[in-house]
């Protein structure tokens, strides 16, 4: 009789194994410079990330830096090619092009390779603050501090 509910159970739990799938993702966000940083307007925010994707043509990710819960003012980011199904990582970038904007979260969310279907979104909190440097503040080129 054990047996029996076994195979029952199992065949009540095979259809539905499928639509169980990877499911979509985004983690091992990792951010350079580190936050907190000062950053001179255009100044990049590199960053990898880890995916998974169930999307059988592939996915786009991208980020988008918040300012207050909304898109922050005049941002610019990487383009996204193409990832492939299954698990694997990427990498792009971020910035402020005008206006002194303090960056309090990056939105890193996922579409469809054609861009017609939303999958996924994460929300991670940094602090960027991004303006006009000084002579006496310190500026950050590709992870290096250096005084004018």
């Amino acid at each position: 009789m054990k047996k029996i509910m076994h195979i029952i159970i199992m065949l009540l739990i095979i259809p539905i194994l499928p639509s169980l799938g990877l499911g979509h993702d985004i983690s091992n966000v990792v951010f350079v410079p580190p936050s907190p940083a000062d950053l001179d307007f255009d100044e990049h925010v590199d960053y990898t990330f880890d995916y998974v994707t169930e999307e059988p043509t592939g996915v786009r990710i991208w980020s988008q830096p918040m300012a207050g819960g909304e898109p922050a003012s005049s941002w610019l980011v990487s383009g996204s090619p193409i990832r492939p199904v299954g698990t694997g990582s990427g990498s792009g970038y971020f910035s402020i092009s005008s206006g002194a904007v303090t960056v309090d979260q990056v939105r890193m969310y996922m579409w469809d390779a054609d861009q017609t279907q939303f999958l996924h979104e994460i929300f991670i909190d940094v602090e960027y603050s991004f303006g006009p440097v000084t002579a006496n503040e310190a500026s950050t080129w590709g992870g290096i501090k250096a005084l004018f």
